[in-house]
């Protein structure tokens, strides 16, 4: 099996909903808000754990965004990327793939005194990844097992807020979990591209 040398960066979106809280998070997030999100990963590295039933892709998470979709007053609105962050996956675990993305410094805004920390993100019910290894890449290993990321009970989503020793939780419903959909002009090319065809077919 050839390795990547290049990195390649796929990006997934979707949307979460607010399922639970912590009460002094309550006013910043309240049950049923919607947030958007955009996840970034380099599907080039490489797995660090000689373990088949367990892959750790250091660093291979590029850049999360988190912004919400519902309009009122007081909902918490970041107005930067998160930061970076691992994946792992591991055959036994009830989620068997999971996303970690620690807070840059100055990300998003502080709830009652707590700073946002930790998104963390876990899959359940996936197909098996594959992993042979230490030394695959993440794209090897992922394949195709991403796309088969569904609205499900084994699924988890949760924002930690911290300070110092405390912490605080948010609580959400994964929707979706798919790549972004083709922007405007792509679509009109495509369009274009089928009138022509329809046009000089014999």
């Amino acid at each position: 099996m050839i390795l990547k040398s290049e990195a390649a960066t796929v990006t997934r979106s979707g949307l979460l909903v607010v399922n639970n809280r912590d009460t002094l998070l309550g006013g910043a997030f309240e049950l049923g808000d919607i947030f958007q999100y955009t996840l970034s990963y380099d599907d080039a590295i490489l797995d660090a754990d000689p373990d088949p039933d367990y892959g750790e892709f250091v660093g291979a998470i590029t850049s999360f965004t988190i912004m919400p979709e519902t309009v009122r007053a007081g909902i918490w609105s970041p107005t930067s990327s998160m930061g970076s962050g691992d994946v792992l996956t591991e055959t036994v675990a009830a989620q068997t793939w999971s996303f970690s993305v620690w807070a840059d410094p100055g990300f998003g805004p502080a709830v009652s005194g707590f700073n946002p920390a930790l998104l963390s993100m876990g899959f359940g019910g996936l197909p098996a990844n594959g992993d042979t290894g230490g030394g695959q890449t993440l794209g090897q290993i992922t394949g195709s097992i991403l796309g088969s990321v569904s609205m499900a009970s084994s699924n988890y989503v949760e924002l930690s807020f911290e300070n110092m020793t405390d912490s605080h939780v948010v609580n959400f419903d994964l929707i979706n979990f798919h790549a972004p959909e083709p922007s405007r002009s792509v679509l009109v090319l495509a369009g274009l591209m089928g009138l022509v065809w329809r046009r000089n077919r014999p």
